[in-house]
């Protein structure tokens, strides 16, 4: 069984931002629906999962951005998982052009657990047993856990979570929060990296307000209710940062 799976696609008028490239939640909509689509293949999918009484949820991604294809571009998508734990897996991605040049490359976490309770669950041999494992990607792989400042730069207005931010689980769609961190970086602020850290689903009705700290090493967006844990912590690095790991000082 190959552990590779692969989606091609062409980048469309729709997920390309004002520069004509790729949206990075665009990007990593192609990335989620790739692995969705292997698991489906495999028999251990979303229907399953429910049928099990179980869901997965993603906790963590990282995406390198060497580069953004432009509107028109041929990419595929590959996935793979790398590793377990008692109750978590790994993936990794890349998204190339026709010509075999790399675009992207990602790893995301993802954490198994109990659909009525929202607690973990152990990994069983029959989920494991189904998904071949192969190589670990190299690239520089940072904390899945994101420190958070001890002040706020900006804050923005609350947004009122609605059906249209939600995905199969009733929960806000993973990319979605990508979409609106990305919303509150400075115009002068190009990221190459991202980071994020998944804390708890936002669902209909919730209002999320998104708070801001930039630095010389990285601008941390944090996506929260009124008060209380964040549902989401992103980080964006900036070019000259891509190679600086976390919490090493400035760039």
């Amino acid at each position: 069984m190959d552990p590779l799976y692969r989606v091609g696609g062409k980048v469309s008028y729709s997920q390309v931002s004002s520069d004509g490239r790729l949206a990075l939640y665009a990007a990593m909509n192609y990335m989620q629906d790739c692995g969705a689509f292997q698991m489906e293949e495999l028999g251990r999918g979303a229907e399953y999962f429910k049928n099990n009484g179980q869901a997965l949820f993603i906790t963590a991604w990282q995406v390198e951005m060497d580069e953004m294809p432009l509107m028109g571009t041929e990419i595929y998508t590959d996935t793979w998982i790398y590793g377990y734990d008692a109750i978590s897996c790994y993936r990794n991605y890349i998204i190339r052009g026709a010509d075999g040049r790399v675009y992207i490359r990602a790893y995301a976490a993802g954490a198994f657990v109990d659909a009525s309770t929202g607690k973990p669950t152990r990994l069983t041999e029959d989920i494991m047993s189904h998904y071949p494992m192969d190589k670990k990607m190299d690239m520089d792989y940072l904390p899945r856990k994101i420190k958070l400042p001890s002040s706020w730069d900006a804050e923005g207005h609350g947004l009122k979570i609605t059906k249209r931010h939600l995905d199969r689980n009733s929960h806000v769609n993973n990319s979605r929060y990508i979409a609106i961190a990305e919303e509150q970086l400075p115009d002068d602020f190009r990221a190459v990296r991202m980071r994020v850290e998944y804390k708890k689903p936002a669902a209909d009705g919730d209002v999320m307000v998104p708070r801001l700290k930039r630095s010389e090493k990285s601008c941390v967006v944090a996506l929260c209710p009124p008060e209380g844990t964040p549902y989401a912590v992103t980080e964006f690095f900036p070019a000259g940062c891509a190679g600086q790991r976390a919490g090493e000082g400035l760039c």
